[in-house]
């Protein structure tokens, strides 16, 4: 009875490890995208500056480029803010399972052995921190690339 408790809250845990590995890999991913996308947005405006296009149509361009942006950083966002959520709903469900599987003494010596809790808290913790840097790499970029097709 032990050994499959045991190796279900294995599972569990694997499972919800991959989770976690997996929405870390997508967030970094999307702030990675947007910053491509603030990058071609701003140099597709320099090349359209450099061609020998009307001037009257490139104020146009340079709305659209903005709008562009703008509404790449709101999606980009609010796609943090749902792996974000995400995140912290594999972090809840790994608690209810360290509470769940505490509480049983005979269960308690395989639990530590297979979850080192401490060591996995503190992962967890630094995680959320990096999520921070996601958030403003996302706005410093949209901001920066604004800057840029005013300036050109």
């Amino acid at each position: 009875m032990n050994q499959n408790k045991y190796d279900l809250t294995k599972h569990l845990h694997s499972l919800i490890v991959d989770d976690i590995k997996y929405i870390k890999e997508l967030q970094l991913k999307i702030t990675n995208y947007s910053i491509v996308l603030f990058a071609a947005i701003v140099s597709t405006m320099y090349s359209i500056k450099k061609s020998d296009v009307i001037n009257h149509t490139n104020q146009i361009y340079y709305c659209f480029a903005l709008v562009l942006i703008v509404a790449c950083a709101t999606i980009c966002f609010f796609l943090l803010v749902k792996t974000h959520n995400s995140l912290k709903l594999s972090k809840l469900r790994l608690e209810n399972i360290k509470r769940a599987f505490q509480k049983d003494k005979v269960f308690s010596k395989y639990f530590k052995k297979l979850f080192q809790p401490e060591q996995f808290e503190e992962k967890i913790k630094v995680s959320f921190q990096i999520e921070v840097i996601y958030f403003s790499v996302i706005i410093v970029g949209a901001i920066i690339s604004c800057v840029l097709i005013y300036t050109i």
